[in-house]
């Protein structure tokens, strides 16, 4: 006589579903984590370019305030290093001009290359200033991030413990909470992108400075 020997089979499916479907049992998905309502994700999708670029003053102001609030010293020395390089990018580019000018110009070609000479001087001159002030820049920053990813942390955690203990059962609290706790951790992220676009904008404006020197309907309207 003989016995079947059953081995206990995992449960499937049912048909016309696939794995994904299933409930986890454990854990929780880093986008759930991130965005445990709707409402986060269609606010996300709502941005436009306009909206980013009402926000962005206020976020660079406040990015600023929290950078001196911290750390005065390494704020001061960003700001400074910022204001230079866009100094120097216009520096350079009124020396490129020039330079261009003088290779262009009627004459030998030795005299003008003699002619040249100084204002390649000043674009080589520039060109190391800034690539120092980045240097500069990258330092600060390095020395600023911890600094303020500590702040926004003993931040967050007192606010939490200043908390009554009711306002966990409150509606919106969790959602608060993880609002909080999200803007703690990308508060060293926020002011070393705030600090790009300051970069940007002293590049930007050197730019226009030299555009305007040089003639004022080169500037794009």
């Amino acid at each position: 006589m003989t016995s079947a020997i059953t081995q206990d089979q995992p449960a499937q499916p049912p048909k016309g579903t696939s794995r994904d479907d299933e409930p986890e049992e454990a854990g929780v998905r880093d986008e759930e984590y991130l965005y445990r309502d709707a409402s986060r994700l269609q606010a996300g999708s709502l941005l436009t370019t306009r909206t980013m670029a009402r926000r962005l003053p206020a976020l660079v102001l406040r990015s600023v305030r929290m950078a001196w609030r911290v750390d005065r010293g390494t704020t001061v020395g960003l700001l400074v290093c910022q204001t230079a390089t866009g100094v120097f990018a216009a520096l350079g580019l009124l020396a490129v001009t020039g330079t261009l000018t003088s290779l262009i110009s009627s004459g030998a070609v030795v005299q003008r290359l003699w002619d040249a000479a100084p204002q390649l001087a000043v674009v080589a001159a520039a060109t190391g200033l800034r690539a120092l002030l980045g240097i500069a820049v990258v330092w600060l920053t390095g020395r600023l991030r911890p600094v303020l990813a500590r702040a926004a942390e003993v931040t967050m955690v007192e606010a939490t413990l200043g908390a009554e203990p009711a306002a966990n059962n409150k509606p919106g609290y969790n959602d608060a909470y993880d609002i909080a706790d999200r803007g703690a951790q990308v508060t060293p992220d926020l002011v070393e992108e705030a600090q790009d676009v300051l970069a940007a904008t002293a590049t930007l404006t050197a730019g226009a400075t030299v555009l305007t020197v040089l003639h004022p309907l080169l500037l794009p309207s």
